[in-house]
């Protein structure tokens, strides 16, 4: 089980002394992959997967946000806006109306943060304290300030990249549920940064700024499952399929068919193993369309 690892370094209880530049969330570029379980919904062994990734700027109420989305292998889906501002991070879920205090990377040992119930809420009454800072050592071998609280199980915030429960979980809020998100892997510029494999090996739902998906109706694959062959048609009268990258659940591409410029095609899959796959098709004018494929 891969770990990242921490140093820790104190003197007199007054907290972190890596020497470091702050580093602020990124603008672009970036994914968190990232587990749901729910009991009765997402149960073991199948978790929810998901991957949060920014695509493009918007205005809501006069302030510049970075546009949040997630994928869960077959669709993208709007969350909401992220801004920064002087070491706070701020989220505008596409449901509420106004923003809630994410993340503040100004805070010191001794300091407390309200919590908020969900994240439309400004007004729980709950708090949780810093009770130390320290230093994460990512695989890039650059140093992140870490902040550890008094509030659930490690709870912690990584510079640049947000909680261990994932982006938009800073703390567990106060619903009841039977419930947890973890944070499984935080890319940028595609490199890997921060894996915490605890619970499921590292995957990264592939997305960039063109990549989000249209009416996947207008695509057929069958049979799906698939055996031998695989037939794939795009019913838009403008569309055609340039070109199908197949990946396994884990992330990792198997197969590539370029050049193909027809609005129907078909694939041989019986030198694929069984298992599950994501499809995706790239169409003529440069968008995408994920299906989920099972091979037996």
């Amino acid at each position: 089980m891969k770990k990242i690892i921490i140093l820790l370094v104190f003197v007199s209880g007054c907290g972190f002394l890596q020497a470091q530049t702050y580093v602020p969330f990124p603008d672009s570029n970036a994914t968190w992959s990232e587990i749901d379980f729910y009991q009765g919904y997402c149960y073991p062994p199948s978790y929810c997967k998901y991957t949060l990734f920014i695509n493009g700027d918007t205005i809501i109420n006069s302030q510049a946000y970075h546009k949040i989305y997630s994928n869960d292998s077959s669709s993208n889906s709007y969350r909401g806006g992220l801004r920064e501002n002087n070491k706070r991070i701020y989220y505008f879920d596409k449901d509420c109306t106004h923003d809630i205090l994410l993340y503040d990377f100004n805070l010191n040992i001794g300091d407390s943060i309200r919590l908020s119930c969900g994240y439309c809420d400004t007004t729980y009454p709950m708090y949780m304290k810093v009770i130390s800072i320290d230093s994460v050592l990512l695989t890039d071998m650059t140093y992140r300030k870490r902040i550890n609280f008094n509030w659930g199980s490690e709870m912690s915030w990584i510079e640049g990249i947000g909680s261990k429960y994932g982006l938009l979980y800073p703390y567990y809020t106060c619903i009841l549920c039977v419930c947890w998100t973890e944070l499984v892997c935080f890319q940028h510029s595609g490199l890997t940064l921060y894996s915490n494999e605890g619970h499921v090996p590292c995957f990264i739902y592939f997305v960039s700024n063109n990549e989000l998906t249209i009416n996947s109706n207008q695509l057929n694959i069958f049979p799906n499952p698939a055996n031998n062959k695989l037939f794939i048609d795009v019913e838009s009268e403008t569309e055609l399929i340039n070109g199908i990258e197949f990946y396994d659940m884990l992330g990792a591409k198997t197969k590539t068919i370029q050049n193909i410029s027809s609005k129907k095609t078909q694939i041989q899959t019986h030198d694929f193993s069984t298992g599950i796959y994501i499809i995706k098709v790239q169409l003529s004018n440069d968008r995408y369309i994920y299906r989920k494929l099972i091979i037996k």
